[in-house]
Formats: C-alpha cells, sequence, structure tokens
C-alpha cells in the first residue's frame, strides 16, 4: 500500500470513528432528553410506552415482554401466549436480583433487564434480536432501563406525595369539621340550653329535622321543619324492642324513616334523638355528629336526674312534715312553696306496695316517681319500709298511674287511696285510711284493682272495729263448722263460699273465680250445706253468710300485714 493509500486509509478510520462519537453522543442526548420526560411525567403507563418504543431506536433489538408488579404484557406474535407467559415466568423467578440472560425460541440472543428500584415498580424488562449486541449497544439499553425504573419510582412518589397531601387535606377538613361539631356541642351543653338546645344544635349541623324522645317515644324536643301535628309513638312492645336493638347496637341505626342513636347514661335514663333520614341519606358526617349529641343528651339527663332528685328528696322532706304533723303550719307552707305546690287545695294520699316481697324498695320507688310523673297524679313522693306514700291532688289519671306501674312491675302492686281532705292538716287521717285499703285489698276480691277507702263500704265499717273479738264472734257464729273442716281436711270450702256469694250465687262467675268445673263447684256447695246446715237460698241466711266471709276476710287480711 502506497504512503496515498494509508493516509486515506486512515483519514477514513478517523472519519468513521468521528461518524460513531457523533452517534454515540446523539444517543446518549436523546436519552438524557427522555429521560427528562420520564422523570416529569407520573403516568406509569406513559413511562413504559416511552421505553418499549426507545429500545428499537438505540439497539439492534426488540421488546420481548414487559413484567411489572406480576403482570406481564407481551409483546409480538400472540400465539401461544399462555405457554410463552408460563416459560418466562420459570425463568424470571430463578434470576438474580440484578437479572440476566434467558432462553426465547424466537431470539438469538435475549436478556432480562431489572426494573428494581427502591420505591419504584418490580419487575423485567426483556429484550431480544438475532445477535448479541455489541458493547455500546447493551450500555444504552442498561442506562434506558436504569432511567425507565427512575421514572417509574418518581412517579409513584408523586402520586404518594399526592395522595398523601389529599389525605392531609381531608383529615384537616374533617379535624376542623370535627372541633366545630364539638365547639357547637360544648355551646349547647354549658349554656343549660336543655333537650331543645341539643336539638337545635344537631339540626344546625346536619341541616335535617331531630326529634328528642323519652324512653317511651314521648317527644321531648324538636328542631327543623315538618314537626308532626301528632307525634307518631310506637307502642310499649315495638318500642321495647328498638330500644333493646339500639343498646346492642351502641351506634345509631336506621329505624323506619330516621337514624337514631340511644343516650343511657344510667339506670333509668333513657333518652334517643332520632334524625330524620327518608331517603336514607345521612352520611358519616351525620353519624358523628349523632354520636355527639348522644354524650350530651346523655349528660343532660345526668343533670335533670340530679335536679329530679335534689326535688324529690324536699317533695319527701315535705311530706314527711305533713304527716308527722309535728312541724308548725309556717314550715310546711314555706316547704311548699319552695317546691310549688299548693297545699290549699284538696289532696288524698296513696300508699303503693310490690305484690312481690322480694323486689327491692328502690325499684318500686323509682317505678312509682316514674308512673306519677307520667300520669300527672302527683310528685311529693316519700318510701316507707314495705311502701312508697304519694302526695297526689289529682282525681282523673288513677288507671294510667296503675297501666304504667304494672308495665314497671310485672309481679304486680297494691295500692290503696285515703280519703279527700281540704286541710292539708288532715291528710295524716287519709294516711291512714289508705293504709287500711292497702291491707284490706285482699279482702275485697279485687287484688288487681285500686283499693279506695272511700269505696270499702262494709269492709271499712269491719276495719274500723276496735274490738275484733264482735267479728270473731260472728264468724263463729255462721262459719265456725266450715272453718274448722277447712282445718282439719285442708279444704277450701270458706273461700268457695265467699267467692259464691260475692259472684250472686252466679255458678259459672264463680268457677271461673275459682278456677275450678262446674262440678267441683257443685259438690263443693253441697258439703257447705251439709256441713253448716245452712240453706243458701234463704235471703236472710245469704246475708249474713256474705256478711261472716267478707269479716273472715278482713280480718285474714289484717293478720297477714
Amino acid at each position: 500500500m502506497t504512503e496515498a493509500e494509508e493516509d486515506a486509509t486512515a483519514l477514513a478510520a478517523a472519519r468513521a470513528r468521528e461518524l460513531a462519537g457523533n452517534e454515540q453522543r446523539a444517543s446518549l442526548m436523546g436519552l438524557l432528553a427522555l429521560s427528562m420526560v420520564m422523570i416529569r411525567s407520573d403516568d406509569e403507563t406513559h413511562i413504559l410506552h416511552l421505553a418499549t418504543t426507545t429500545v428499537g431506536s438505540i439497539s439492534e433489538c426488540h421488546v420481548e415482554a414487559l413484567l411489572i408488579d406480576g403482570v406481564w404484557q407481551l409483546f409480538g406474535s400472540v400465539a401461544g401466549e399462555a405457554a410463552r407467559r408460563r416459560d418466562l415466568q420459570k425463568q424470571v423467578a430463578v434470576l438474580p436480583p440484578d437479572g440476566g440472560a434467558i432462553d426465547l425460541l424466537d431470539a438469538g440472543w435475549s436478556w432480562a433487564y431489572s426494573l428494581h428500584s427502591r420505591g419504584g415498580a418490580s419487575g423485567y424488562l426483556i429484550v431480544g434480536g438475532d445477535t448479541e449486541p455489541d458493547e455500546y449497544q447493551q450500555y444504552l439499553l442498561r442506562r434506558l432501563v436504569q432511567q425507565t425504573s427512575v421514572a417509574l419510582a418518581s412517579a409513584r412518589l408523586h402520586l404518594q406525595s399526592r395522595a398523601f397531601a389529599n389525605d392531609l387535606q381531608a383529615s384537616n377538613l374533617a379535624l376542623r369539621r370535627s372541633m366545630d361539631i364539638h365547639d357547637r356541642f360544648a355551646e349547647a351543653a354549658w349554656s343549660e340550653a336543655g333537650q331543645d338546645g341539643i336539638a337545635q344544635a344537631v339540626h344546625e349541623l346536619t341541616g335535617r329535622p331531630i326529634a328528642v324522645e323519652d324512653r317511651h317515644g314521648n317527644l321531648r324536643a324538636w328542631a327543623g321543619p315538618g314537626r308532626p301535628t301528632s307525634y307518631p309513638k310506637d307502642p310499649p312492645g315495638p318500642r321495647e324492642r328498638l330500644l333493646a336493638d339500639l343498646e346492642r347496637a351502641r351506634a345509631p341505626i336506621h329505624h323506619g324513616d330516621r337514624l337514631m342513636v340511644l343516650a343511657r347514661p344510667g339506670t333509668g335514663l333513657i333518652g334517643l334523638l332520632a334524625l330524620i333520614d327518608p331517603d336514607r341519606t345521612a352520611g358519616p358526617t351525620d353519624v358523628v355528629i349523632l354520636e355527639h349529641a348522644r354524650t350530651v343528651l346523655a349528660m343532660e339527663l345526668i343533670r335533670l336526674q340530679k335536679v329530679a332528685d335534689s326535688q324529690q328528696q324536699l317533695a319527701g322532706d315535705l311530706l314527711t312534715t305533713i304527716l308527722d304533723g309535728g312541724a308548725g303550719q309556717d314550715v310546711a307552707l314555706d316547704r311548699a312553696q319552695a317546691l310549688g305546690y299548693d297545699l290549699q287545695r284538696a289532696h288524698r294520699i296513696m300508699v303503693v306496695a310490690s305484690a312481690n316481697p322480694a323486689i327491692d324498695g328502690e325499684a318500686v320507688l323509682g317505678a312509682v316517681r316514674l308512673a306519677a310523673r307520667e300520669s300527672q297524679v302527683g310528685s311529693a313522693i316519700l318510701a316507707n319500709p314495705g311502701s312508697v306514700v304519694l302526695l297526689s291532688d289529682s282525681e282523673d289519671n288513677w288507671d294510667s298511674f296503675q297501666a304504667l306501674l304494672r308495665t314497671a312491675l310485672p309481679d304486680g302492686c297494691r295500692i290503696g287511696v285515703g280519703g279527700l281532705r281540704q286541710r292539708w292538716q288532715d291528710l295524716g287521717d287519709s294516711h291512714q285510711e289508705a293504709q287500711l285499703a292497702l291491707k284490706l285489698q285482699k279482702a275485697t276480691s279485687r287484688p288487681d284493682r285500686i283499693v279506695s277507702f272511700e269505696e270499702l263500704g262494709i269492709f271499712r265499717l269491719l276495719g274500723q272495729v276496735q274490738d275484733p273479738k264482735q267479728i270473731e264472734q260472728l264468724i263463729e257464729r255462721w262459719l265456725g263448722p266450715l272453718l274448722e273442716n277447712d282445718t282439719h281436711h285442708a279444704t277450701p270450702l270458706v273461700e268457695t263460699l265467699h267467692a259464691y256469694l260475692e259472684c250472686g250465687g252466679n255458678y259459672d262467675a264463680t268457677a271461673r273465680e275459682l278456677l275450678i268445673h262446674r262440678s267441683t263447684l257443685r259438690y263443693r256447695l253441697q258439703r257447705i250445706k251439709d256441713i253448716s246446715g245452712h240453706d243458701l237460698n234463704n235471703p236472710d241466711t245469704r246475708f249474713n253468710l256474705q256478711l261472716s266471709t267478707r269479716a273472715w276476710r278482713t280480718l285474714e287480711s289484717l293478720r297477714d300485714d
């Protein structure tokens, strides 16, 4: 080769190296520009699209597959995708963390580049070609994969930061809302606005009508539009089941067109909040508001209970003063005035005792207080051993009072009512009459009814006889043989005779009263005739026998008590 040829060859080689250098610089500049585009993107799909489409421009290879977070994407032929996916999964499962060579049937050379990065995606970019790319192309491929991994990690970091910022903003809004709710109810509590104030706070915060109810379903407060003229009230049975459901739930639950929650700070203290929600669109914030309102309502119920307890204690002291008669007139009138009582009105005394002596006295006292308040028969109450004394100025609501007591005391109760007194100084006599009526309740054959002293009739006269020997003589004269027979043979002939006479001689009514068959009643009446020798068809005899059985029942009642 001549010197000129050698110079030409050297110049061509130099130009080739210069062109190769320019291509390399262009490739590097292109990767740098691509890196800037990738790093600014928050869209992982866009980043991966840029990476897969760039492989062919920086090398003689093509993308075979992409694995991101366990999800495969295959490129090229779609034939046998499931088999290809299984084969690739087996091969990448044994690769080192940085990736490595894998075997593909349709490629002379193939490599799995790792896309692992802290905080980014986890997977592989798998490329292949007919021949192994040169060292520089492999360098470019590694740089591309590295940039892709960084861009994916940056995108996820940006998304996480944005989500965190959104969560933080939402948390701040929720905190501010919670503080507003807390402040509104704190204002209602400290201002002692009562149940009306609590209802108004709930309405202002939710924009919905709200009702506050007592345990029986009576409306205590309402805020918002649409207050019903006649407030709907569940019957006692369904009401108790609703209370039980709310007690178990310990959270607001829907009941019909209302979202309801129970406030129960203690035994006997129950209040309900009913948010009117016919479309059931109340959300979590409404639930939070009801939870706050429940707490404040519970505090209000406790406050009301303390006030009521204080008033009841003072009322009990007033009643003690009246019944003892030891205090002067001015003392009684001053105490009555402090409680808002008008002692110048006519009053009477009622005495209540549980039909079951095992019932706790506090339970009876609580039942009487509740029934007296609901029926408005009176509110001055005094607990005595075995009974509760009530000062009443009502003449109309006794049946309601008794019905409420039956609900609170399923075992039943006995109620004696003293006579009406125009002067409060005479209420001690009404008290004695109420006690006597209570004792004679069994004798009247009306254990399930209120017994008034004024309606005792002959029992009233018998109960007030000073010398019981006269009554005993009457009983012995007319009932002696029957009583002796009952004692020796444990038979209820005297009780049968009493029921027969009280039922006016009606067989069916007597049998129902005694819970026996007519044939049994007929047999007993024949035995009564045979043993006593009395003709039950004789009017005078029937009168004396009925008087005697009533006298016997009266003495039995007085002895039992």
